[in-house]
């Protein structure tokens, strides 16, 4: 047997265990427990990145995957992307998808009782709420972590390696091509308001307010 026929053979062997429908509905399974996906409207994005590097492929791109020297700047900004700040955007939207049902579940409980008449005017605190505190930290850390990971591919495109979207314009300010960093720093200024709950320098406060 030749190591052809002998790779050919695992291949055959390993594409026939994984599609065993004993392992196909095990996989299934452990997908539904502790499997998350983004959904369409959030994969929007990542898709038009990849169709805009792929369809057709950008000089830029060509040139950087065909020099040996460079290719690395191709993978910090393609995988950047479609990669550490695609997962990084899922767990931000996981850990806001879980606050959103937690709160919706004690709303739903405080409904149940009638404690506006026993309280009045008062202000009490109802009892431990610490998954609440736990995943606004969580959710909070994971914005940043996804944004400055967006910075960090953005940077890539300048062959340059920065990771922080807070002072992203900063760096810009010294790139060239200069057209495409203004861009670039226009956008960051049109949505900066959005992310300074997250943006805060020195850390800020974690806890929800």
């Amino acid at each position: 047997m030749t190591m052809d026929d002998g790779m050919q053979n695992f291949l055959a062997e390993s594409l026939a265990r994984y599609f065993d429908p004993q392992f196909q509905s095990c996989m299934s399974a452990i997908k539904t427990i502790a499997g998350y996906e983004l959904q369409e409207k959030h994969k929007a994005g990542f898709l038009e990145f990849h169709r805009y590097i792929t369809d057709p492929q950008p000089n830029f791109i060509s040139e950087l995957r065909s020099d040996p020297k460079r290719e690395h700047w191709y993978h910090l900004l393609v995988n950047g992307v479609l990669g550490n700040v695609q997962r990084s955007f899922s767990c931000v939207l996981y850990h806001q998808d879980r606050l959103a049902n937690v709160e919706a579940s004690l709303m739903k409980v405080i409904g149940k009782y009638n404690l506006s008449e026993s309280l009045g005017a008062s202000t009490w605190g109802l009892g431990d709420t610490s998954i609440l505190d736990f995943e606004y930290q969580a959710y909070v850390l994971a914005y940043r972590r996804c944004l400055d990971q967006f910075a960090g591919a953005m940077a890539a495109f300048f062959k340059n390696k920065y990771s922080s979207f807070r002072t992203f314009p900063t760096f810009l300010a010294r790139r060239k091509p200069q057209e495409v960093a203004l861009s670039i720093s226009d956008i960051h200024k049109k949505y900066l308001e959005h992310f300074e709950f997250v943006l805060s320098e020195g850390g800020g406060d974690l806890r929800p307010g």
